[in-house]
């Protein structure tokens, strides 16, 4: 069976988006998620929460969009979108979901939590016509994450530290935040060039 962690970030955690996820997790069948919460701190910097073994070795996050557009956050202002972008980076391997408080853009792909005064049904009803979806479709990227992964290393034609290099992007070990940027775009590029060959 598969084992997934579902991350959920924020600064002030929604507790009914809190729970649909918990009991989500406890109840899914097919693979075996564990629900992680990890708060974040106004003083804190995005590289401090991209160092949380939490972040490194989470498989699917939910972020909320607006945890770095105040600007009591070390003076780092820019948008969730933005921050989806610095963590697909980082670790190309994790799925990323954006949560927010306001209504939905249509060019950008948001969650947007329950509003008990807005929204009639209950929120888990609200929330089980959305969430099962994301999550599901999450879990298929990063079990083909895994296959693409697991064909290479298979393969006795490609090089052992690229083969090394990628095991540790898939596991989140220190080794690959340690690399550079370059290394960083090798990765992701045989990523790519894994799921095409495969076609998978």
């Amino acid at each position: 069976m598969e084992n997934i962690n579902v991350v959920y970030v924020d600064n002030s955690f929604d507790p009914l988006l809190e729970r649909y996820l918990d009991n989500y997790c406890k109840d899914y069948q097919g693979a075996s998620l564990t629900y992680i919460e990890v708060p974040f701190d106004s003083s804190d910097g995005y590289m401090n929460l991209l160092s949380k073994d939490e972040i490194k070795h989470a498989n699917i996050i939910f972020i909320d969009s607006f945890l770095f557009e105040n600007d009591s956050v070390e003076g780092q202002k820019f948008t969730g979108e933005e921050m989806q972008l610095v963590i697909k980076k980082h670790f190309p391997y994790i799925e990323t979901v954006l949560i927010t408080q306001n209504e939905l853009d249509d060019k950008i792909e948001h969650i947007r939590k329950y509003k008990s005064g807005k929204d009639a049904r209950p929120y888990d009803e609200y929330y089980k016509d959305i969430i099962p979806k994301v999550i599901e479709k999450s879990i298929r990227n990063v079990i083909t994450y895994r296959e693409s992964i697991k064909r290479f290393i298979d393969n006795p034609a490609w090089e052992e530290i690229l083969k090394e290099k990628l095991s540790n992007s898939l596991e989140g070990n220190d080794e690959y935040s340690e690399m550079t940027k370059e290394d960083i775009d090798e990765v992701a590029r045989l990523l790519r060039g894994i799921q095409e060959k495969y076609d998978i």
